[in-house]
């Protein structure tokens, strides 16, 4: 179970609302109806869930001051999926995501004070540093990104039927990187909606199922240098 530390709470993601209303046709937040439909599929998950949450709750202590060495340094790797395309995301796109997400994960960002009042005594730097990795699983050299072409890309994929899809354990159509070492990042021209409108980005929980464990996003998101991804990572890491 990936169950990281959030003893404080990066509330960036409250001034970063993704879920519009039933009428808008603005892409939305999909994790809230994938974690709705996996409880269905599994009864155990609501209990997962809960002791889960309890495990957060009982290793909170005191907010204390990390200095710059307990910065916790999280791997990153980009699967681009595409069809030759607009959802072909360059590098220089995806490196400005990345560090978007850091400007929002430490702090950096200049609109905090849009941060309801209720959430800024828990705005902190989570010490989070975001990097694209320069190792393969296999040990080769890599810029971090991976670039596949395939149809799949146009609104077939979801992280609610990506297993069919993966080199864990499938055949490897779309890859994925061990989710112990990395986190796997997904970008598609469209995500699988099942007919709830469109989706702009969706993330497992810790608790959810692990040959999903990821997060996927709209490639016009990551164009156009939004912050759906810092949204999906807070509910990565268990934000609600």
């Amino acid at each position: 179970m990936r169950l990281l530390n959030c003893l404080s709470l990066l509330i960036v993601l409250a001034c970063l609302p993704l879920t519009m209303p039933a009428q808008s046709q603005e892409p939305v937040c999909g994790t809230e109806q994938y974690m709705d439909r996996l409880k269905q599929q599994n009864s155990e998950l609501k209990q997962i869930e809960k002791r889960a949450n309890r495990l957060i709750r009982e290793q909170e202590a005191p907010r204390a001051k990390r200095n710059e060495d307990d910065k916790r340094i999280i791997p990153v790797v980009v699967h681009v999926i595409h069809d030759g395309g607009t959802a072909k995301v360059p590098e220089r796109a995806i490196r400005r995501m990345i560090e978007r997400l850091n400007t929002d994960f430490q702090l950096k960002n200049e609109d905090t004070t849009q941060v309801q009042e209720v959430f800024k005594d828990r705005l902190a730097d989570m010490n989070y540093e975001f990097r694209l990795v320069k190792k393969t699983p296999d040990g080769s050299c890599t810029d971090g990104i991976t670039y596949t072409d395939d149809l799949l890309t146009n609104g077939s994929l979801s992280l609610g039927n990506l297993s069919r899809y993966t080199s864990i354990p499938n055949s490897g159509r779309i890859p994925f990187w061990d989710p112990e070492s990395y986190l796997n990042i997904w970008t598609v021209q469209r995500i699988r909606n099942g007919g709830r409108g469109a989706i702009a980005g969706m993330a497992n929980f810790p608790f959810f199922e692990r040959l999903t464990d990821g997060i996927m996003v709209r490639a016009d998101q990551i164009a156009a240098n939004d912050r759906t991804l810092t949204h999906e990572v807070g509910h990565y890491i268990g934000l609600y």
